[in-house]
């Protein structure tokens, strides 16, 4: 249990092609190195493996993290200048066509990309290269029991990132680093703390300065004097530079595994958290939906009472605007009576009297017709009139003569309004 909850000890690993240099955080000062024979044939490197043997028993059983920074001779790291194409076709293209982009590659290599910029439809990318048994047989040899690899990277990008963490980094933005490799100088122009362009020169002697061999190069430019010293420093930050991983595929492919398998986990978590969110959802509703029918029960008499008065009014409501509408419609014929009264001779009477429409029918008698017709064809509100039948005279012995008329009146619309007043 103390194991796991101790921070496992961060061990870097350079690796050149003559001698393996490692450094724990645990002990700045203190750098284990191993001699090593040259590689006898591709995919093996006895001695390689006895030194990460003899390097994992110095580390001990507790848990650790190792980073290996592989030097030149080992990698290949160059700008390559390619036609524009997505960021997911790089990898694939360089990969396939390694032995296009790199010197000297026959065999099968793992390639490691990083975008530096892009103009008129091109694309330059920072590339690194190292044989596939290499990365393969280091991602095998430090993935063994509590050690574990956490990444392989170029040292380029390791001296990079040790430039930039020194006290010397608050220069101008474009700086030069000179890092001699046995009789090589590897020259890395920094831009922003961050590798740009390589080139390599022919050095002389341990210390050199870049521009004691030629003067074509730029005079700002950071030595670092030995080659013991470059790989100590390339190890102690191989564990913090953040760019041209060189991943194994082997490890790519169990990554994925991995990957897929956590996938699967979660969408298999997730479709248990939501039939679970729409169990408990159903709960909830069918809790409010019991609450609603509870309130409900005990509001039933209330609300019938309420119902019942309400449909009440609606019915009086209705049958007020029925007797709105019939007395709207209704004729008023008070008015138009007073008229014919008031407009008839005294000796005559009215027999029978009906409406139809906007007219009157009147039926009567008087000792002259044609002073009822005068009389009642200039009463107000009368349009027109008309006999609706002859005048009938009757002769009774001793007395005047009678005549029965029989008219109708037809009202002017202002009548017949005013009468529904």
């Amino acid at each position: 249990m103390s194991d796991l909850l101790r921070k496992p000890a961060s061990w870097g690993i350079a690796i050149a092609v003559d001698r393996l240099v490692a450094v724990s955080d645990a002990d700045r000062q203190g750098v284990w190195t191993h001699d090593l024979s040259a590689c006898s044939a591709p995919g093996e490197w006895p001695d390689l493996v006895t030194a990460l043997e003899q390097l994992r028993m110095t580390i001990g059983n507790g848990p650790a993290v190792a980073s290996v920074a592989l030097l030149p001779g080992l990698v290949q790291v160059r700008p390559i200048e390619l036609p524009f194409m997505r960021k997911s076709e790089l990898l694939p293209v360089l990969q396939r066509d390694a032995a296009r982009f790199f010197f000297g590659v026959r065999d099968e290599h793992v390639v490691a990309v990083r975008h530096l910029h892009r103009d008129r439809g091109r694309r330059t990318v920072l590339a690194a290269a190292a044989r596939r048994w290499l990365v393969e047989l280091l991602a095998a040899e430090l993935s063994s029991g509590a050690l574990r690899l956490h990444q392989i990277v170029p040292a380029h990008v390791a001296w990079a990132f040790a430039a930039s963490s020194s006290p010397a980094a608050s220069g101008p933005s474009r700086r030069w680093l000179g890092v001699p490799c046995g009789d090589i100088l590897e020259l890395l122009e920094l831009r922003r703390d961050a590798v740009r362009q390589i080139r390599r020169v022919r050095a002389v002697g341990d210390e050199v300065l870049v521009r004691d061999i030629t003067g074509s190069l730029p005079p700002d430019v950071a030595s670092v004097t030995k080659h013991d010293s470059a790989m100590a420093v390339a190890a102690r930050y191989a564990g913090r530079a953040r760019s041209l991983a060189l991943v194994a595929p082997s490890v790519a492919a169990a990554e994925l595994r991995q990957a897929w398998r956590q996938a699967r986990w979660l969408i298999s978590a997730a479709a248990v958290l939501l039939v679970t969110s729409s169990l408990l959802r159903v709960v909830d509703v069918n809790r409010e939906l019991a609450h609603v029918r509870a309130t409900r029960a005990t509001m039933a008499g209330e609300v019938g009472q309420v119902l019942r008065a309400r449909t009440n009014v609606s019915g009086i409501d209705r049958l007020v605007e029925l007797l709105c509408e019939i007395r709207e419609r209704t004729p008023r014929w008070s008015s138009t009576i007073v008229t014919v009264a008031t407009n008839l001779p005294l000796d005559a009477h009215v027999l029978r009297l009906s409406s139809g429409g906007d007219s009157v029918t009147l039926e009567g008698a008087t000792t002259r017709a044609a002073d009822v017709l005068e009389q009642l064809r200039a009463a107000p509100g009368v349009m027109a009139l008309h006999a609706s039948a002859p005048i009938r005279v009757e002769t009774n012995a001793g007395e005047d003569p009678t005549e029965y008329f029989a008219i109708v009146v037809r009202l002017a619309p202002a009548a017949l309004r005013a009468g529904r007043q």
